[in-house]
C-alpha cells in the first residue's frame, strides 16, 4: 500500500467538504460620534454556498457548474487513487498515481476560470444589508462591487463603508496539495 498516496487521497476528501472560494465583508457607518459595525461572508462550496449573515436567496453565484463538472473530476481522481493506492503492480500504481495526480489538477483549474467569469458578470450578491439601529430607515440596501478570485478594497455608499476581501479558501489548496502529494507518490510507488 502505498502510504504517500494515501495521504494524498484523504487530503482531497477533505477538501471536498471544506470551502473552495470566500468573500469577507464588512461595513461601517459614523454618526454623531458612534460607529455601527456590520460584518457578512460568502463561501463556495463544490455543493453549495454558504454565508453568514447575507440572505442566500440575493447570492447571484450559480453552485450548479461547480456539481457537474468540478465535482464528478474531483471524486474520479480520488478514485484513481484509491486504486493506484491498492494495486499491487507496481507499473499500474505508478500509472494510476500520476493520472490521478494530474486529473486532480484539472478541477482546480476549472473551478478558478468558471468562478472568475460569474464573477466578472456580477458581484456575488447585489447587496449588504446594513442595519441602522437607532435611524428611520433602519436599513440600507449597501451595493457589492464586482471582485475577481482574489481582491480586496472599499468602496462608500450613503455614508456607509463596506471592506471585501476574496480569495481562494482552504478547500481549494488541499486539492491542489493533494494533486501534488499523489503525484509524489507516484515516484515512490514501491514504499
Amino acid at each position: 500500500m502505498n502510504k504517500i498516496g494515501i495521504f494524498g487521497v484523504i487530503l482531497a476528501l477533505i477538501g471536498l467538504f471544506l470551502p473552495w472560494w470566500e468573500i469577507d465583508l464588512s461595513a461601517w457607518e459614523t454618526t454623531n460620534g458612534k460607529t455601527v459595525t456590520t460584518s457578512a461572508s460568502i463561501s463556495v462550496f463544490l455543493y453549495q454556498i454558504g454565508s453568514k449573515n447575507l440572505p442566500l436567496q440575493t447570492i447571484t453565484i450559480d453552485v450548479i457548474p461547480f456539481t457537474s463538472s468540478v465535482l464528478p473530476l474531483i471524486l474520479i481522481s480520488i478514485s484513481l487513487g484509491i486504486a493506484g493506492c491498492l494495486i499491487n503492480d507496481e507499473r499500474k500504481e505508478k500509472a494510476l498515481l500520476i493520472l490521478a495526480g494530474s486529473l486532480m489538477i484539472l478541477p482546480t483549474v476549472v473551478f478558478a476560470s468558471t468562478l472568475q467569469v460569474e464573477l466578472l458578470a456580477s458581484p456575488p450578491a447585489p447587496y449588504f444589508p446594513f442595519f441602522h439601529p437607532e435611524q428611520v430607515p433602519s436599513l440600507t440596501l449597501v451595493p457589492i462591487p464586482k471582485v475577481g478570485i482574489f481582491s480586496s478594497g472599499m468602496s462608500t455608499f450613503e455614508g456607509i463603508s463596506i471592506n471585501y476581501s476574496s480569495y481562494l479558501h482552504i478547500g481549494f489548496w488541499l486539492t491542489i496539495t493533494a494533486a501534488i502529494v499523489l503525484l509524489i507518490a507516484s515516484r515512490r510507488a514501491s514504499i
